[in-house]
């Protein structure tokens, strides 16, 4: 087999598992969702919406690339470096920056619960935005708050999804605006 010929496989084998991660989110739709209650009902109440349409953008993202590679094949390998070239190491900064992040979003998930969407979401992000150099720092708050503000919003305020809201039971009033 040659390099190309696994290239190509290796393409086609990634847009399967698009392809089976859509079927998944379909089939729990089907199952396990709707024995819940919570795939019926009209738009703003159905927790299968979102997911549903994550899928099924992801599904036509995925016939894109496949009538592309139908057409084309499988995209060019990328030219590699000859043996007497050293590949560039990423620098010190860049790796703690990578693994700081994968532990925020980890400890995002961890306190999503006992803290609440808010609070966790204010906290985890100001850190992301400090560990990804964001200064000065009142604009990094300012951005979180910001954007957890906005999540919040569309979640609860306009698709009025039930979010944690932790052990201070901390959430905003969206139904006096009459949403």
């Amino acid at each position: 087999m040659t390099r190309r010929t696994r290239l190509a496989l290796g393409h086609w084998l990634v847009l399967g598992g698009m392809f089976g991660v859509v079927a998944l989110v379909f089939q729990q739709i089907a199952t396990s969702l709707t024995e819940q209650g919570a795939a019926s009902g009209d738009a703003l109440f159905n927790a299968a919406l979102f997911p549903r349409w994550v899928a099924i953008t992801i599904a036509a993202l995925g016939l894109v690339v496949a009538v592309q590679m139908l057409i084309r094949g499988a995209p060019e390998e990328e030219p590699t470096p000859e043996a007497d070239e050293e590949i560039p190491e990423a620098p010190a900064r860049l790796r703690f920056q990578e693994f700081a992040i994968a532990g925020l979003t980890l400890l995002y998930i961890l306190m999503l619960e006992p803290l609440g969407f808010h609070i966790t979401t204010f906290l985890v992000i100001g850190a992301m935005f400090l560990v990804l150099d964001a200064r000065p720092v009142w604009r990094a708050v300012a951005a979180s708050a910001l954007l957890t503000f906005v999540a919040s919003f569309v979640f609860e305020g306009l698709l009025k999804v039930i979010l944690p809201v932790g052990f201070l039971g901390f959430a905003p009033p969206y139904h006096l605006l009459g949403l």
